[in-house]
């Protein structure tokens, strides 16, 4: 899954890391002793295995600091520099910016091409690596390639892909942008037009309907998919009558970030040969995930996803650089699912202060 805005990893102050990390830096002849999360391995790194990030509503946030978790709601996170990390499923939260208190910045080494999957173990000196690239946390949008931009030319044009969503409030949508007339630079969105099913059960046998409103003044405008209309609720972001929200060629979901409600998507064109053709799929499989507007990170790169028929999340092995003030720490996560076999949101990942 793409993300056109990336967010970013941040994390705990740096008197708070300074000072739980320098004075007892480990060593394979006398690590410190062992917390309920994360183990010293003797090959010179620490371990965290199958940290519960399962929940579909709850973030689990950990501190490097402390080597293991801090229980914080969302909401108390948000004001708190107790904290690194937030996972949460394939959700990976950073402690600054748009995610957090903290001011810590990240940087995925591998992704930028600076390291090789290979080499977390010999990686011990900054110096060799480009850091300009360090990023603070923002939000991803999981529809976020509805049109494509030439920089050169400043054309806008319309991708056409096929989307399927599950909708605020409990019922489905199968949905495509097929129109946007006169498109102007940002806000001025020109006239959309969004071709849609509406559905209580994940099929989608009806004949479409087509939305269509004048977005030249750039939003926000707000689609209701149930009642086939744009609305005006009085306050969004405590609104479950809404779905999509259109700003500026953005396009936010009802849910964690923007708004109270359910509202989750899946890129269903990835799994058509023609990712265009409106008619290709006709149900939204029962073991299909949707997937919401989150806050990210430049760490989302961390996994593949299998797709159809086993819709595994598999770690890349990437090596991130995590750094607050003068403490930069490097970390590869390994695996998505629990050792026991329970079932996946389980992280494992292995790290070190430099």
């Amino acid at each position: 899954m793409t993300a056109r805005f990336i967010l970013v990893f941040l994390a705990l102050a740096a008197a708070l890391f300074i000072a739980g990390c320098s004075d007892d830096k480990p060593t394979s002849i006398n690590p410190p002793s062992n917390t309920s999360t994360t183990t010293w391995n003797s090959a010179g790194y620490w371990d965290t295995i199958d940290l519960d990030a399962s929940s579909y509503d709850d973030y689990i946030f950990y501190s490097f600091s402390r080597r293991d978790t801090v229980t914080l709601t969302l909401e108390q996170a948000l004001g708190s520099t107790a904290w690194d990390l937030g996972f949460r499923r394939v959700s990976i939260l950073v402690n600054s910016g748009a995610s957090g208190a903290g001011s810590t910045r990240a940087l995925d080494l591998t992704a930028a091409g600076e390291l090789d999957t290979t080499e977390f173990l010999s990686f011990n000196d900054i110096s060799t690596v480009d850091t300009s690239g360090m990023q603070s946390g923002s939000y991803q949008l999981n529809i976020d390639e509805w049109y494509s931009y030439n920089p050169v030319t400043h054309q806008l044009d319309l991708t056409n892909y096929v989307y399927i969503m599950a909708d605020a409030i409990g019922g489905f949508v199968k949905l495509q942008v097929i129109g946007m007339e006169n498109p102007g630079m940002p806000p001025d969105m020109g006239t959309i037009s969004i071709q849609n099913i509406y559905s209580d059960d994940r099929s989608f046998n009806e004949s479409p309907d087509t939305l269509i409103f004048d977005a030249t003044s750039g939003g926000p405008f707000y689609v209701d998919f149930s009642s086939g209309a744009t609305v005006n609720p009085p306050d969004p972001r405590t609104s479950t009558e809404w779905d999509l929200e259109l700003v500026s060629y953005e396009i936010h979901q009802n849910n964690t970030i923007f708004g109270p409600g359910n509202a989750g998507t899946y890129e269903v064109w990835q799994d058509q040969n023609d990712p265009t053709d409106f008619s290709f799929t006709h149900a939204l499989p029962d073991s299909v995930p949707t997937f919401p507007d989150d806050y990210g990170s430049p760490c989302t790169d961390w996994y593949n996803y299998t797709g159809p028929p086993n819709h595994l999340i598999l770690a890349k092995g990437n090596i991130m650089l995590i750094r607050s003030g003068n403490t930069s720490i490097k970390l590869q996560i390994q695996s998505y699912y629990n050792h026991d076999g329970g079932g996946d949101g389980f992280y494992t990942f292995r790290w070190l202060e430099m």
